[in-house]
């Protein structure tokens, strides 16, 4: 059974993303450039992203005590969160930059959130299937094409790994659905910063947004880390997840609305 939810995520995991961004360019035709820029925002924000977590271990020993998870966990969630949160709406608002004119409508937001959103959730189902792929061979007693000393860890989780409750893959699934609708929020939210509406009565808050965009992403991550090292359970931490999820889409929805009010005013 808990091969069968295993398959089931990673086929939502890849499946959702490629859906959404399938319906957006059929429905929208925002163009295929603007889709890409979106997954190359979450790839380029990744390359400055993953080398500033490297460089916590080498910060001085008083700067790290002060960033152990295990001592300070609020200090250690928060650094994370702002860290995602700098690093991907800088990349979202240089995505823009570049696209210009081509980046300027609703439509495009949307479609450059769901290339954002949905590269991520691409990684993490290859991730999750490769995972699964050589668990199955080492059960089977192959190797996996693993070294010794990863083939050891491997043997070691195998127990843990096929006698997981079967609901608990299925967290997975959801977590990348609700992390989409974040995703695609926080590009409105840069979008907002960077496009006011021209001849409408729409506040101009400008780097307000991009400022709110930066402080959504680290309260998310941030809230995520600290209730998984407080010990909450996986599906209470989703249904905090699900909660802020549909809050965003109530924020679209609003904001989907007040476009429509912009565009009819420039006319």
């Amino acid at each position: 059974m808990v091969i069968f939810s295993h398959i089931l995520t990673i086929l939502i995991q890849i499946g959702a993303p490629v859906s959404l961004a399938v319906i957006l360019l059929r429905r929208f035709k925002p163009g295929w450039i603007i889709l890409l820029t979106g997954v190359l925002t979450f790839i380029g924000s990744q390359m400055v992203h993953l080398p500033l977590l490297s460089f916590i271990n080498l910060l001085p020993s008083n700067l790290k005590f002060l960033l152990d998870p295990s001592i300070y966990p609020l200090n250690y969630a928060i650094l994370l969160g702002l860290l995602a949160g700098l690093c991907e709406e800088s990349a979202r608002w240089v995505g823009f930059k570049l696209l210009k004119q081509r980046g300027t409508s609703w439509k495009a937001a949307l479609t450059l959130g769901a290339g954002h959103g949905g590269m991520e959730s691409l990684l993490v189902g290859v991730m999750t299937l490769i995972n699964l792929m050589i668990m199955l061979v080492v059960r089977g007693g192959g190797s996996g094409g693993l070294d010794t000393l990863s083939l050891a860890q491997a043997k070691a989780q195998l127990d843990p790994f096929f006698n997981t409750p079967f609901h608990l893959p299925l967290a997975g699934a959801a977590e990348r659905l609700f992390a989409i609708i974040l995703q695609i929020t926080l590009t409105v939210m840069v979008w907002l910063a960077l496009n006011p509406r021209e001849g409408s009565r729409a506040p101009r808050m400008g780097w307000l947004w991009f400022a709110g965009a930066v402080l959504l992403h680290a309260f998310t991550d941030a809230l995520a880390v600290r209730l998984v090292l407080a010990g909450w359970g996986t599906w209470q931490i989703e249904g905090i997840l699900a909660l802020l999820a549909l809050l965003c889409l109530v924020f679209l929805f609003t904001i989907n609305r007040r476009v429509k009010s912009w565009d009819a005013l420039s006319k």
